[in-house]
Parts: structure tokens; C-alpha cells; sequence
């Protein structure tokens, strides 16, 4: 495996521990059109968050000798930062006049800057000064592409604005940016208030998502007097995008429990999706084949298709005015824990037979 530093391991710990509580915004541009925000702290104390630390034994795609969990500490620690240390971080999509939208990362947390900095000078990284900070430059860029895993091809701009807050970003001018809300020269980013009401909903909040639709890809307009086609992905069979996209995930006493809710410029594109929605749980349900290969019932397969078809009839999708699609999740968590731990000695018995 290539080896990265800390950018890469940050990306991979974003990716890895999609958990978050409550939201923290300074840093992060006004100008943001999304966020995502992941809490460590607020998992590590939760039933799923200490099975799943129980039992993270998951490969790298592609890199079946490469334990995910492994690999993303040693990153960290070449990088001087401890995978414990970190207690959240922000994740802020700022919009380009065109093309995707840049991304700005605040960890925060307890960290070492004269550790960090030593770090980057041993891997020779390229430094730079914004404002006030000494910034470091990794360059991301995969020698290959694993199979199933992401190519990285792009520079990190990161520094430890202070002892307890890490910021990257991906060029210069969003990095400056950010430090100037940071500081307090320029305005932080607010959410919309309905997102800090959704995650009161879901308990204690473990990812809190925010998406102006703005920021999404426009789509194909959808192709005349075409034939209804269940399977078609085309753009008669792809949801229109939302105005606002809100998330939230977390768990309570009792239940794991997930909000997904999207405000659509109007009805037509709500009733759309909803459709959509609608015929893709029936197809899971129908897909879900409790037969062995003769055929016949095969009990293991019957036991995980009843599992299945409690959660997907345990979605509900409703629907509220101006124009909103909201889907819910509650599900007992000792349930999901238990599934959790049954699904922990295959994907090693998998990861084995991959060698």
C-alpha cells in the first residue's frame, strides 16, 4: 500500500466513522452549500460504535492482508495524530463558479502541532505560509487503483490552526478562507435550524447532514414518449434532485434510528420520487431469496431474509408540507448489534478466502 500521510488518513477516518453529534460550524465558510458533520466521541459511547470498534477486522478493497482499522491508525500516527485523539470533524462543500465543489475538513480534537510538524518535514512535504499558519502540502495521488477502492489524485493543504483543531482543505484560497472564519475575520457557516431538529429526533446524533441542492450535478432532461422501464436508470427513472437535503443518525435506549428528509421545488418531484422509492424496497423484497442453491428453503438464508424484510418494512416514507419526503428508520439497536457481531466472522472468513 502507498503510503500517505495525515491528509489521507483524515479522508479515510471521514469515510470510516460516519458518526457525529453536535454540530460545530466555525471555520467553516459562509459561502458552504453542504455539510457533514461526524462526532467520535459521541459513537465510542454508543452500543453500535463499540461493536463495531469490537469487531473492525474489514480489508482494504482490492488489499485483503490490509486491516481498514489498521491501516487508518498507522496513517495517523506517521502523521503524528492518534485515531483517539480526534473527538469530531466537520466536512464543508463550498460551491465553484463551476465544476464540484471544493471541500474544507475541521478535526477537532487533542493534537501535538510541534508533533504534526515534525511528521510532515520527516515525509519532506512541501511548507507554505497562509495568514498566520504553516501549512503542509500532501499530494494525494494513488500508484494505482484497487479494485472497488478510491484513487486518490489531489492535493491536501492542512495545519494545525491550535492544540485542539486540525484544518484541511484543497488549495489555497478555500484554506484562507476557512482561517478567516476561523478567526473571526470573516463569517462561519450557520445550518439551517430543521437540522439541529432532526437530530434531536434520531437521540443522540451520530452524522448530521446538510445539502443545498444547488451543489448537485444538473440531470439529463428526461427523454420523450420513452417506455416506462422498472430497471431504466435513465432520467425517467432517476429522482429529481431536492431543493435541501437534511440527515440525521443516531441512537436513543432503545433504537437506532435515521432521518433522511429533502424539500422539492414542487409536489410533481415528490410524488416522483416517492414512487421511486416505493419500487425499489419492493424489488428488494422481492430479490430476497431465502432457497439455497438446489432450491429447496435454506434456514441461514431464510433467517437473514426475514431480516431484511423487517428493516425495509420498518422504513416509512411520509410526506409534509411544502413539499417534503421524509424517510424514517427506527430499529432496535441490540437488533443491529447482534447482526453486527454475526457479520463480523464472515467478512473475515471473506477477507481469508481473498488471500
Amino acid at each position: 500500500m502507498k503510503k500517505c500521510l495525515f491528509g489521507a488518513g483524515i479522508f479515510l477516518a471521514s469515510s470510516f466513522v460516519a458518526f457525529a453529534g453536535a454540530l460545530n460550524t466555525k471555520g467553516v465558510p459562509a459561502s458552504a452549500a453542504g455539510v457533514v458533520h461526524i462526532d467520535f466521541d459521541a459513537v465510542s459511547k454508543s452500543k453500535i460504535g463499540q461493536t463495531v470498534k469490537e469487531n473492525s477486522n474489514a480489508s482494504i478493497p482490492g488489499e485483503p492482508d490490509a486491516n481498514l482499522l489498521a491501516e487508518l491508525k498507522k496513517e495517523l500516527t506517521a502523521g503524528g495524530v492518534s485515531l483517539e485523539d480526534i473527538a469530531d470533524l466537520t466536512v464543508a462543500l463550498v460551491p465553484r463558479k463551476e465544476g464540484e465543489p471544493e471541500t474544507v475538513i475541521l478535526v477537532r480534537g487533542k493534537f501535538d502541532p510541534a508533533k504534526i510538524a515534525d511528521a510532515a518535514k520527516k515525509e519532506n512535504l512541501k511548507a507554505i505560509t497562509i495568514g498566520e499558519h504553516t501549512f503542509f502540502v500532501e499530494k494525494l495521488k494513488s500508484e494505482k487503483q484497487p479494485k472497488g477502492g478510491l484513487k486518490l489524485d489531489s492535493d491536501v493543504y492542512f495545519s494545525p490552526l491550535d492544540a485542539n483543531t486540525l484544518l484541511l482543505a484543497e488549495n489555497k484560497t478555500i484554506a484562507a478562507a476557512a482561517l478567516d472564519a476561523f478567526s473571526g475575520k470573516a463569517k462561519s457557516y450557520t445550518a439551517p435550524s430543521s437540522l439541529s431538529a432532526y437530530g434531536k429526533v434520531v437521540g443522540t446524533p451520530f452524522v448530521l447532514v446538510y445539502v443545498n441542492g444547488k451543489i448537485f450535478p444538473k440531470q439529463a432532461p428526461a427523454k420523450k414518449n420513452a417506455e416506462p422501464d422498472a430497471l431504466s436508470l435513465d432520467a425517467n427513472m432517476t429522482p429529481p434532485n431536492p431543493a435541501h437535503l437534511f440527515f440525521a443518525l443516531g441512537e436513543d435506549t432503545k433504537n437506532f434510528k435515521t432521518r433522511l428528509a429533502m424539500t422539492y421545488a414542487n409536489a410533481a418531484d415528490v410524488q416522483k420520487t416517492q414512487a421511486i422509492a416505493q419500487m425499489m424496497l419492493g424489488m428488494v423484497a422481492m430479490f430476497t431469496n431465502p432457497a439455497g442453491p438446489d432450491g429447496k428453503p435454506d434456514p441461514k438464508k431464510a433467517a437473514d431474509a426475514a431480516k431484511i424484510n423487517k428493516i425495509v418494512s420498518s422504513l416509512k416514507i411520509t410526506t409534509a408540507e411544502p413539499n417534503y419526503l421524509i424517510f424514517s428508520l427506527d430499529y432496535p439497536v441490540d437488533e443491529i448489534v447482534s447482526f453486527l457481531k454475526e457479520a463480523a466472522p464472515a467478512q473475515n472468513n471473506a477477507a481469508t478466502a481473498d488471500k
